[in-house]
């Protein structure tokens, strides 16, 4: 994934305002303890939200060990710059994959990190993560638009069938993010086909093919290749540990340069995404812009619209899941 990078225009000091929301998963019969874990210190300015992965009690005790990992890193002052910030990432990482070992296997956690750093030279904000919980930047222009954008890629099994060609993943998220019903998933598919047709490289399209059916663990092994593939794909995400204990997984990174429209940021986990569509997403943050409460109107109503969502019976996202949300604010 390119680094997001842009000119660079002054910044006036950062005014840090924070929500968050956590819900259990709709409909659940248990009063049960969520997988999903929020960390929230204003003061160090960081924020993160890991989803557990692997069983209510072991998929909540992993999500904990990671957060308090990167609760203890990232409260040292000295990380100023994007270097420290990719080093204490891994830091905890290691440490929180250490902590890891002696539980079950199928225990393991997704999870994302957001620094925000101001220097006299600007602000920036800097994200680590493994898995599909996610971190956004929200933008608005002078007339109250209000646009969305990722600064991190989900790690699932649908991202790795094109691991070094970036216009496939994206193309592919794009889509997975922005469809409401099957028949706008096919509309897209035939997009893809002329993509996958144009290609220049057929040894290429032929691994990717191998690595989609090896990646679908033989539950089909189809002849051609459609985005109904990746959308079943999508939710069987890396962890920390990658699902096995035979290969850790280091963080990704990346950073962003803070510019005077960018109006916050979202951490979530995957209830959010899964459930709403990009479009669906940018609407309730404009209408929540509105409200005098924001951001705290933004973080309730994201997770109210994503939780009906997951209960609508029939809905082609409908994804009933544990919901995680912590939005920040910047003024």
């Amino acid at each position: 994934m390119p680094e997001i990078s842009r000119r660079k225009e002054p910044v006036p000091p950062l005014n840090i305002q924070v929500d968050s929301v956590a819900m259990p998963k709709p409909l659940d019969p248990e009063q049960r303890e969520m997988q999903d874990v929020l960390l929230i210190n204003p003061d160090a300015m960081v924020f993160g939200v890991f989803d557990g992965m692997g069983g209510y009690t072991q998929g909540r005790e992993a999500a904990m060990i990671l957060s308090e990992s990167v609760g203890a890193k990232f409260r040292d002052r000295r990380i100023t710059s994007y270097g420290f910030f990719r080093l204490f990432a891994m830091s905890a990482w290691t440490k929180a994959q250490k902590r890891l070992s002696p539980l079950k296997e199928s225990a393991d956690t997704t999870g994302v990190v957001l620094k925000i750093i101001s220097t006299s030279r600007g602000a920036q904000a800097m994200t680590a993560w493994t898995g599909d919980s996610r971190c956004i930047a929200v933008e608005q222009d002078e007339y109250g638009r209000v646009k969305i954008m990722p600064l991190t890629e989900d790690e699932n099994l649908a991202m790795d069938v094109f691991p070094r060609h970036d216009a496939f993943r994206h193309f592919i998220n794009d889509a997975l993010d922005n469809i409401n019903t099957e028949e706008e998933l096919w509309q897209r598919n035939n997009q893809f086909r002329s993509m996958l047709a144009a290609h220049d490289n057929a040894d290429e399209i032929i691994e990717a093919h191998e690595r989609l059916n090896r990646n679908r663990d033989a539950l089909l092994h189809n002849e051609i290749m459609t985005l109904s593939d990746f959308w079943i794909m999508r939710n069987l995400t890396f962890g920390i540990s990658s699902n096995t204990r035979a290969r850790r997984h280091m963080p990704r990174t990346q950073r962003y340069l803070i510019q005077p429209h960018t109006v916050g940021f979202i951490v979530s986990s995957d209830c959010l995404h899964d459930n709403l569509t990009t479009p669906e997403i940018e609407e309730v943050l404009r209408s929540s812009m509105d409200d005098p409460q924001f951001p705290d109107a933004a973080a309730w109503m994201l997770s109210e619209a994503a939780r009906k969502r997951s209960t609508q019976e029939g809905h082609f996202r409908a994804k009933p899941d544990d919901c995680a949300i912590v939005v920040v604010s910047i003024k």
